[in-house]
């Protein structure tokens, strides 16, 4: 049987991990120590609070936002003159007539017709997050902000939220923040994981905020 091995191997007399090194020397190649053999004393994300932000049709939105004409009407945004380009995203009353993000234009005016096809303003939706990042700083310190994508973030509470009452409290204060901002809706997940933070996003679209917990996970 093939082992792992090493001339570079120097042991580390009264090493805590000195025994474990010794066996990764000799161990068969499908093998591997668990971390739980390192004593490492690793903790689960008990008493964690993350938020993830997601702005609801983001481009599509900004642009009904900035033309009153445009308000509720199918709008995609990616287009580059007449049938050319895809859908980067589309308004909700596009997405009711089965327009959805990564088709081409001429698609989807098949299925929406009277679909308005506007180019992308990448600068502003930029504006618009890094708005949202300065804003976040009132509630947490920088290194709890990670921007995910051009229209998604996650937020670290833990430093300022005790329970899951207080994130809460939190979150629909950056809600309505964010609102007087700029003017715009955004649905937010808040869990203990960044995963199911993001998962819980997804289950309350538009403008929604929903909970995971341990207890509701599933």
């Amino acid at each position: 049987m093939q082992t792992i091995s090493s001339t570079f191997f120097i042991p580390r007399e009264g090493d805590d991990f000195n025994n474990l090194y010794k066996r990764v020397r000799i161990m068969p190649l499908y093998s591997f120590p668990h971390l739980k053999d390192m004593n490492l004393r690793l903790k689960a994300h008990v008493n964690r609070f993350f938020v993830h932000i997601d702005f609801d049709a983001f481009f599509a939105q900004v642009e009904q936002r900035d033309n009153p004409k445009l308000r509720g009407k199918a709008v995609s945004v990616g287009g580059t003159g007449g049938n050319r380009g895809i859908v980067m995203t589309a308004s909700y009353e596009a997405r009711a007539r089965g327009v959805d993000t990564g088709m081409s234009v001429v698609e989807a005016r098949k299925l929406c017709p009277e679909l308005i096809s506007l180019p992308c303003y990448g600068p502003k939706y930029e504006s618009i997050m890094a708005n949202l990042q300065e804003m976040l700083r009132e509630y947490v310190p920088e290194e709890c902000i990670e921007q995910y994508s051009i229209d998604e973030c996650f937020i670290d509470l833990t430093p300022v939220a005790k329970n899951f009452f207080e994130a809460v409290s939190i979150a629909k204060n950056i809600k309505a923040h964010l609102k007087r901002l700029e003017n715009l809706t955004a649905s937010m997940g808040i869990s203990y994981n960044k995963t199911f933070a993001k998962l819980a996003t997804k289950l309350m679209k538009p403008n929604g905020l929903t909970v995971i917990t341990k207890e509701n996970e599933d």
